[in-house]
């Protein structure tokens, strides 16, 4: 399981929790057709590497009715998170009211938190094929 967005999908805000171990926590409040969706994740770190990596992952999901404006949702999910993230030494949020191409545009800005570089496709499938990505 992870997170699923395509080009249609509409990202409110996401909110990012790590510790100096690089165990996370990430966050996501986005539209669906008929309800806000709430998916969240922690993240324990097993070893060093980004793709194919033994990191013990849990997902989770949730729902609310599209009768709670955008404002309410957020909320009520910033105080979840002032909550989760006590826990960790890094906590921030962003928020995206955007489409999927802002929100990695946006998350870009954090290559210590999501490990982000450029690359072409044919490295990228190569990196995650091997699994020679390693975390910084």
């Amino acid at each position: 399981m992870g997170f699923e967005f395509n080009e249609k999908s509409y990202i409110s805000q996401f909110w990012v929790a790590a510790d100096y171990n690089d165990n996370n926590f990430l966050m996501f409040l986005h539209k669906g057709e008929e309800k806000w969706i709430v998916d969240y994740r922690f993240r324990y770190v097993k070893d060093d590497k980004i793709w194919n990596s033994s990191d013990e992952k849990s997902f989770y999901r949730f729902g609310a009715p599209l009768t709670y404006s955008e404002d309410e949702m957020l909320e009520k999910l910033n105080q979840m998170f002032e909550l989760i993230s006590c826990r960790y030494q890094r906590a921030f949020s962003q928020q995206v009211r955007g489409g999927f191409d802002k929100c990695m545009e946006m998350m870009k800005r954090y290559p210590e938190i999501f490990h982000t570089k450029e690359m072409s496709v044919e490295e990228f499938e190569k990196e995650k094929q091997n699994g020679e990505t390693k975390r910084q």
